[in-house]
């Protein structure tokens, strides 16, 4: 009944819970801006070590497996199906097309042990249910996406009781994080914390096992899922986890290692170069660290009107010092995942405006603004992010311009006008834009990538590249900062390096045709025949009616001069799809073996099909005379 999460966030709150780590430890501060390290052990890791199989069916970007949360799946589910009315706001799923996605699964494989962990986005900006739950919410749309979303775990509890498991399968009903709704002037989550963003539902229902009906009234952490999921089937808590099982709780034991929770934002200062805010929670009392410090006593204020900052300074002392010490207790020793740059880097980096390095947690916010200072800020924000989306440039340009001159040192303003100049294929001003969004924020991962995109796109690869390099350099996983390198160095005729940028952009999405096609195409510009079959074979197996496969693999036997593969390959090729290209290679490999009419054929193919201004036309001309010539 108590359940708080340790950041308002998606990417931070789910890796504590897979972890059981405070984000102290496993130090992922925002969204999108950070990777798990494959060193931390998740509960995927620990339950698939034990013998079940895992899956995952995720429903939005900022958990795609580039981020890290994959690791222990034996299957991630992360491909999307943005519905349009969604695409403004990044890739996404319904929890329909999430729920018949993880079904399949489970129906599948509803015999073994198994971990599944099924994310439902729905319940989040920008509101806007499905029918008929848009008309019956329509003053109240965030309750509305809830209801919808309520039926899909419905539907899923319904299917392990239709094969009769649900007595003997454990559910964990979780939310990562919260809505503000405004009540403290933030449109969604992510800058304060306050309870209406770390307030979170938390159920355990396994029949067989727990009893039913017990409430918790104690506080109990996001961290504790963790333990508490292990030590229901007996498995072993791991040491580095920080949370505690709260099974002695469901039987109804006092426990004390929860009635202190830690929770952080680092939003406000990557985001915004605003201050961060830290908090320390009790059952009672809740006090936030920030420039303007509050506290608030829960039990009598649980909506969090009354700031007793200045009235009770020995509870905020003690408080504070209790925060000093959880921070101590949960904080990682690890330095922040960043790919060290060579001093030639760095310089190139500099000659770009870039600043090298990135905000250190903790340290950098003696000076800065507090969020709740920003207010008005935030509100102009918001009315201009929400402008964009609605295709109304010119007026998001305006408030975006006005908020340069009242908070200049933001970076998320920067980088917001920067989009629309991008929209706007103004790329000079973009590239103004989004150089300066950098230099505020280092670890800008967005900005980096977007400036490597207008630099492009002014016919400036050079700085492209390494715009797209500084991309890597914070997120050594970013996928279209890999294919964009690989391609640059395609086009320098630097083929090593682009194999090398396909490799890693492989083994980023592995399951990715587009990126494997590529890949065995610089292969065979490498010279490299045998691993370049062998690429067309494995989507072969994946594709096996796709027509442009057969070509590329007629083509490679061509070119080693294997002509009865190479027309075995063209042959199934064009049975799909007419192609005067593979016509006059069929024309040219059937002339090499000595196959006359099957050579005629093809180029009296390749003559109908081919446009007029082909200049082999001539060619193949003058070969068809010849092969005619030898038909006996």
């Amino acid at each position: 009944m108590n359940a708080v999460c340790q950041v308002p966030l998606t990417l931070p709150s789910h890796a504590s819970i897979l972890t059981g780590t405070s984000p102290l430890y496993h130090q992922i501060r925002n969204n999108e801006d950070f990777v798990l390290e494959e060193d931390f052990t998740t509960l995927a890791e620990l339950l698939n070590n034990k013998g079940y199989l895992t899956a995952a069916f995720i429903s939005a970007f900022v958990l795609s497996s580039r981020f890290g949360m994959n690791q222990g799946f034996d299957f991630y589910d992360d491909k999307y199906e943005t519905p349009e009315v969604l695409k403004p706001y990044g890739p996404q799923r319904r929890a329909e097309q999430v729920y018949s996605s993880a079904v399949s699964w489970i129906e599948e494989n509803h015999e073994k042990k198994f971990f599944v962990w099924v994310h439902f986005f729905d319940p989040h900006f920008p509101y806007t249910p499905p029918s008929p739950f848009d008309t019956k919410y329509k003053s109240r749309p965030y309750d509305g996406e809830i209801a919808y979303t309520d039926i899909y775990v419905g539907k899923l509890i319904q299917i392990l009781k239709e094969k009769n498991i649900s007595g003997k399968t454990l559910i964990v009903v979780a939310g990562d994080h919260g809505e503000d709704l405004w009540q403290h002037s933030e449109p969604t989550h992510g800058m304060f914390l306050y309870e209406t963003t770390l307030n979170v539902p938390l159920l355990f229902n396994c029949p067989e096992i727990i009893p039913g009906g017990v409430r918790i009234k104690e506080q109990v952490r996001s961290i504790d899922i963790f333990p508490t999921v292990l030590d229901v089937f007996q498995i072993d808590i791991p040491p580095f986890c920080q949370g505690i099982s709260l099974v002695p709780a469901i039987e109804g034991k006092k426990i004390k290692e929860t009635r202190k929770s830690y929770a952080e934002t680092y939003y406000p200062l990557l985001a915004h170069g605003w201050s961060a805010q830290e908090s320390i929670r009790t059952d009672k009392w809740k006090y936030i660290l920030s420039p303007r410090s509050e506290l608030y006593d829960l039990e009598e204020d649980p909506e969090e009107t009354k700031n007793l900052i200045a009235a009770k300074p020995e509870i905020v002392t003690e408080l504070g010092r209790e925060l000093e010490g959880l921070k101590k207790k949960f904080s990682s020793s690890r330095s922040l995942p960043i790919k060290e740059l060579t001093p030639e880097e760095k310089e190139k980096l500099r000659a770009l405006g870039y600043v090298g390095g990135a905000l250190p947690p903790g340290s950098d916010s003696k000076g800065r603004p507090d969020p709740k200072d920003k207010i008005d800020t935030l509100k102009k924000l918001y009315a201009a992010r929400t402008a964009i989306r609605q295709g109304e440039l010119e007026k998001g340009e305006r408030i975006l311009k006005e908020l340069k001159r009242e908070d200049p040192e933001n970076p998320r303003v920067y980088q917001s006008l920067g989009k629309i100049y991008q929209q706007k294929e103004n790329w000079a001003k973009a590239i103004d834009e989004f150089r300066k969004a950098v230099s505020l924020n280092p670890r800008d991962v967005v900005s980096y990538f977007q400036l490597s995109q207008s630099y492009s796109n002014r016919g400036m690869m050079g700085e492209a590249a390494r715009a797209a390099q500084a991309t890597l350099n914070l997120r050594p996983n970013h996928l279209l900062s890999l294919l964009f390198l690989a391609y640059y160095h395609k086009s320098t005729n630097n083929i090593t390096e682009c194999i090398l940028y396909l490799e890693r952009a492989l083994q980023v999405a592995p399951s990715n045709t587009k990126v494997r096609l590529d890949y065995g195409d610089a292969l065979v510009l490498a010279e490299e025949y045998e691993r370049a079959i062998g690429e067309y074979q494995h989507l072969l197996a994946e594709m096996p009616e796709n027509p442009q496969i057969y070509n590329k693999l007629g083509s490679v036997y061509f070119y080693v001069d294997d002509y009865l593969k190479a027309i075995e390959y063209f042959e199934r090729e064009v049975s799909f799809k007419t192609n005067p290209n593979s016509y006059f290679l069929l024309g040219a490999a059937y002339g090499k073996l000595g196959k006359y009419s099957e050579a005629v054929d093809n180029l009296e193919k390749y003559l109908a099909y081919s446009p007029a201004q082909d200049p082999r036309r001539q060619k193949a001309e003058a070969t068809l005379q010849f092969y005619r010539s030898q038909i006996k």
